[in-house]
Formats: structure tokens, C-alpha cells, sequence
């Protein structure tokens, strides 16, 4: 019967009981830089998210980088496309004997994930909703690519508890944009999510950022597809 603040108080209060916000703050980030100097804490502030030359957006809806590192490029198609193309290429060097055979199983891969961005940039293109939001910011590289914001409950970080300051922030966002729908992990507890859908009446919906197959079935082009079906749902697309 918690609301979800009161669920992040809860969490809060166990942690660091008696400790006020600011203090719990700044003892989060004195673990995360401890030993830096300032000058190193700012520099690593300022470090841009990027993998394979593409900056992923990864912390950054509330106009800063966070300087969190979004390792999820393979939710981008096209990344894939070059990750493929680039192993083909090494396991030719290492292997010349099946080079031929490394390199046409790159380029059948690189035909099916060509495929499977022209379906999303089609059917992402006529979405009225041009944000989300997710239980942790992993979804980077794909709101980069197809032209949608993701606002995240959690940062880069999915262990991370959102704290009841962060969650009536969040709550603003969703009433404010007209967010119908929020997303959690399959490989994480859909608890915040569903509890915030409940709080505030809208849907909870599954958003998988492929950090590992639940069913055994399922594949990558699999799991897009139902992502992009998800999406749809959410983003109001005609």
C-alpha cells in the first residue's frame, strides 16, 4: 500500500537512517570518487558518454551529463552493424582459412539489422510522445537514433534507488509531458515502476535492454521487435 515515495523513503531511511537528503548525497558521492581530487571528480563529470563515436544521451533530460558511461550500443542497429563487420574482420585475421564464411555471416547479419532499423525509424517516425520513461537510463543509444528522449527514474546505475525527491521530480515530468505509459527491465524488480503506474493511473510496460535472454526461445531480433511493439504502445504513434 506504499506509495512509491514512501517505498524510496523506506529504502532511504535503512541505508542511512537519521542521515538528512544532502547527507546522503554527498556520502553517495563520496564512494563513487573517493581519493579523487576535485579537479579529477570534475573532469570525470564533464567525460563524455560515448561509444563507437556516437554520444548515447545516456543521464543527460535534465540538461547535464552525469558522465555515466551507457554500455547498451547494441540497442542501436546500425552500432551492431559496425560491431559485426569489425569481428568478421578480426576473426578473418586470426583465422584467414574462414574468412570468406566470417565475413558473409557479417553481412547476412548486417541485411537482417538493416531491416530491423528501417521498421523502427518507420514506425517510431509518426509518434506524437517523444519521451519515455524508464526504470534506469539504458536506453541511450536507442533514443539517440530514433529521436526520443528517455528520462530515467534511476541513472545509469539499476541498483540505484531512486529517492523520494527524484521520484516527485519524476512524477512532475510524466503529469507535465502527458506520459501514459512507464517502463521497467526484464531482468530487474518491476516494483517502482509498477507502484508510480499505479500512483499517478497510467501503464507499466517491459522495455528489455538485452543484458541477458530470460527465454531460451527468444533472440535478439526477437526481443527489438517486441521492444519497438512496446514503444509503439507507449509513444502514440498512428
Amino acid at each position: 500500500g506504499e506509495t512509491a515515495e514512501e517505498h524510496a523513503e523506506h529504502a532511504d531511511e535503512h541505508s542511512h537512517e537519521g542521515e538528512t537528503a544532502e547527507e546522503h548525497a554527498e556520502h553517495a558521492d563520496e564512494h563513487s570518487h573517493e581519493g579523487e581530487s576535485a579537479e579529477e571528480h570534475a573532469e570525470h563529470a564533464d567525460e563524455p558518454a560515448d561509444v563507437a563515436g556516437v554520444a548515447p544521451a545516456a543521464g543527460d533530460h535534465d540538461g547535464h551529463n552525469h558522465g555515466a558511461l551507457d554500455p547498451h550500443f547494441w540497442l542501436d542497429p546500425t552500432l551492431l552493424i559496425q560491431a559485426a563487420n569489425g569481428i568478421a574482420t578480426e576473426l578473418a585475421a586470426i583465422d584467414p582459412t574462414n574468412a570468406e564464411t566470417f565475413h558473409a555471416n557479417a553481412r547476412a547479419l548486417s541485411t537482417e539489422l538493416t531491416e530491423l532499423d528501417h521498421d523502427f525509424t518507420a514506425a517510431l517516425g509518426t509518434c506524437t510522445q517523444r519521451s519515455i520513461v524508464v526504470s534506469h537510463e539504458a536506453f541511450g543509444y536507442l533514443a539517440h537514433r530514433y529521436d526520443f528522449e528517455q528520462i530515467g527514474i534511476s541513472g545509469i546505475d539499476p541498483e540505484a534507488e531512486p529517492s523520494p525527491a527524484a521520484l516527485r521530480a519524476i512524477k512532475q515530468e510524466i503529469e507535465a509531458r502527458g506520459i501514459t505509459t512507464i517502463y521497467f527491465e526484464a531482468l530487474s524488480s518491476p516494483k517502482v515502476v509498477q507502484t508510480l503506474a499505479k500512483d499517478l493511473g497510467i501503464t507499466a510496460q517491459m522495455l528489455d535492454p538485452i543484458e541477458g535472454l530470460r527465454d531460451p526461445a527468444q533472440d535478439y531480433f526477437s526481443v527489438q521487435r517486441a521492444n519497438l511493439t512496446a514503444l509503439q504502445a507507449g509513444m502514440d504513434c498512428s
